[in-house]
């Protein structure tokens, strides 16, 4: 499988910038560059996630292509030949057809552990705008799972609107129940994720 090496001065992309953020991340596949995470690049600075958002549009319009792309540093000693000797390094985005079969597991991947009950607001931006799930679009929590089971997303009839993995516990997301992405650090403690459903790890029936 052909793989695109693009070098840059971070080794991968970063929930935030992690030169001024300790509680940010390395993301180490990213299974869609969609528009949050370009929107999350821009207008960084050069020190920290800067000249993200070309790299992540380049990689995008390879992946569509069938090309898988490894994001990652240059500066490093060493860094280029691990990861492509398959340590984990960087930030790796696969060819679409990957993640389209992703996205058939969870939509076909055995029972639900639980549901998230989400406004119509939130509906229509992960149909519309193909956004992620955020807190403020929850209304209920259904059930008890762990972070990274597999959910439904429920509108208030109780009919189901698609399935993903979770971020979060049901747990820590009954306490984010209609708060602010910007809220997660204060009321949790951490935030490892602004999304309580990522749309790289969502699902949505058909209408």
């Amino acid at each position: 499988m052909l793989t695109l090496v693009i070098l840059t001065d971070v080794d991968g992309l970063y929930t935030a910038n992690p030169r001024t953020d300790p509680e940010a991340r390395r993301i180490a596949e990213l299974a869609d560059v969609s528009e949050e995470a370009l929107a999350r690049t821009a207008g960084t600075s050069a020190g920290g996630t800067g000249g993200m958002t070309s790299k992540l549009e380049a990689a995008r319009l390879a992946s569509k292509a069938g090309i898988g792309v490894l994001i990652t540093s240059g500066h490093l000693p060493g860094a280029l030949v691990a990861a492509l000797g398959g340590e984990d390094r960087g930030t790796y985005v696969p060819p679409a057809q990957r993640r389209s079969a992703h996205r058939r597991q969870i939509a076909s991947g055995g029972p639900a552990r639980g549901g998230l009950i989400v406004n119509e607001g939130a509906i229509a931006a992960l149909r519309e705008r193909k956004a992620s799930l955020l807190p403020i679009g929850l209304v209920r929590v259904d059930g008890e799972f762990a972070r990274g089971e597999l959910v439904e997303l429920r509108d208030g009839s109780g009919r189901v609107h698609g399935r993903g993995l979770v971020n979060y516990s049901s747990e820590e997301c009954r306490r984010l129940v209609g708060r602010h992405s910007s809220e997660i650090a204060s009321i949790l403690g951490f935030c490892g994720y602004d999304a309580v459903v990522g749309r790289d790890n969502l699902a949505l029936s058909e209408v």
